[in-house]
């Protein structure tokens, strides 16, 4: 067996679909690396299931800055609204430079319409799972350190 050189892959590259991925005929995930965060940078983590220990029904990781009290540099990514993890660009937009305060997330919530387009699955129909994605988007962000209610 020859040995294949290591090769470097996004995030974004990698996953490719529901159970697919960027991973070639003889390949191995080895190692997953995250950068450390910034001084001032925070995150959160939220799920929906029906059950703990369930398959999320809806997920979101969020990442950024709210020094200054204003979010800054967010990065806010949703998982079971899709067949791959999906960033939401536009939200993340209208959060930047604005007060880290629960009316700005409010504010921005509406452009999640744009950003996920989930399918209706054994969980809901896509209209009950963007809904869920408004929910635990607010939940999440407000729990990050710096946002006030």
């Amino acid at each position: 067996m020859r040995a294949i050189p290591p090769r470097d892959r996004r995030a974004q590259d990698f996953f490719r679909g529901l159970y697919a991925t960027a991973l070639k005929a003889g390949e191995l995930l080895v190692a997953a690396e995250f950068p450390l965060p910034k001084p001032g940078y925070a995150s959160a983590f939220g799920e929906l299931a029906r059950r703990r220990g369930d398959y999320a029904m809806v997920g979101v990781a969020a990442h950024g800055s709210t020094q200054g009290k204003k979010f800054f540099d967010m990065r806010v990514v949703f998982f079971g609204v899709g067949d791959r993890p999906q960033r939401a660009a536009q939200f993340e937009r209208a959060l930047d430079g604005q007060a880290a305060a629960a009316r700005a997330i409010d504010v921005a919530l509406p452009k999640l319409d744009a950003d996920l387009s989930p399918r209706a699955d054994f969980h809901g129909s896509a209209a009950t799972k963007l809904h869920l994605a408004k929910v635990l988007a607010a939940r999440v962000l407000r729990t990050m350190e710096g946002v006030v209610a």
